[in-house]
């Protein structure tokens, strides 16, 4: 073969190569938008928010009422927590501990329960809201990489500034989902992951 025939053949084929990538990257696209009609929506459905009591379990998490925990009890039975979670799923605690006068020495213990259900409470309705108030996809809009893996496609985007990946079937169902940035705050005594 001589050399002007190899390069029409090199030629023939590297203009074949992106061809075919934008035909995947077409039916990836297709199946993102396909995938973004799959899943329940609130927000379709009109939700407006909502709020609840929150009453823990207390006996799970201390173990089970006795004669030694009674005022314990008597104490953590009268903690009230309102849950109000907003129509985009985020989530706040209204805690009040009516008796803290009477016990002022249980303040530090009775705001530590008030935080951890703050902070458990808020992260499950963060990942709630991405699933049930709004489509766990990327718009097909945004800046989002849509390349074939095995079984079906690859989504690249940003969301609230992490690097995510997600594998779609071609069906347009979501097989896996990951963060690849994880974000830190910086302290004094080292990095602490924050999200």
């Amino acid at each position: 073969m001589t050399l002007p025939a190899r390069l029409a053949a090199l030629a023939l084929v590297c203009a074949a190569v992106p061809t075919a990538a934008f035909a995947q990257d077409a039916k990836g696209e297709a199946a993102l938008a396909h995938g973004r009609t799959l899943y329940y929506s609130l927000a379709k459905h009109g939700f407006a928010g909502g709020q609840c009591q929150v009453r823990p379990d207390f006996e799970a998490i201390v173990g089970p009422r006795n004669v030694q925990n009674a005022s314990g009890f008597a104490m953590l039975d009268q903690l009230r927590m309102t849950l109000a979670v907003t129509d985009g799923g985020a989530a706040t605690i209204d805690a009040v501990d009516p008796t803290a006068a009477q016990h002022p020495q249980a303040a530090a213990s009775v705001s530590q329960i008030f935080q951890t259900a703050s902070q458990l409470l808020s992260g499950f309705f963060a990942m709630w809201s991405s699933f049930m108030i709004r489509s766990p996809l990327p718009d097909v809009a945004t800046s989002t990489a849509v390349s074939p893996a095995a079984g079906g496609y690859l989504l690249r985007y940003k969301d609230d500034g992490s690097d995510v990946e997600t594998t779609l079937r071609p069906s347009g169902e979501i097989s896996k989902i990951g963060s690849t940035t994880p974000l830190f705050a910086h302290t004094s005594d080292g990095l602490v992951l924050a999200g």
